[in-house]
């Protein structure tokens, strides 16, 4: 049974900020789609593919930038 996720940006990106590389993955067990934070010179998944669960070692827990969004995150809710 395969399951397909659409990510939706729009609640932190601006509707000018281009999304630009790979749109569609199959993703096995263990595996993560991994996207940077400036999306339009990040490199990321959209570069070179899903990400084994065992080269994550780490997430991030505090935002420094912009100055405006300064903040610790929270517990992760994924709506899944």
């Amino acid at each position: 049974d395969e399951k397909k996720y659409l990510i939706d940006e729009t609640q932190y990106l601006a509707a000018d900020v281009r999304t630009n590389g790979e749109y569609s993955w199959q993703l096995s067990e263990n595996e993560y789609y991994v996207l940077g934070d400036n999306r339009e010179f990040s490199l990321d998944s959209r570069s070179f593919g899903p990400v084994d669960k065992n080269l994550i070692i780490g997430k991030a827990w505090v935002r420094g930038w912009p100055f405006n969004r300064v903040g610790v995150f929270g517990a992760v809710n994924y709506n899944i």
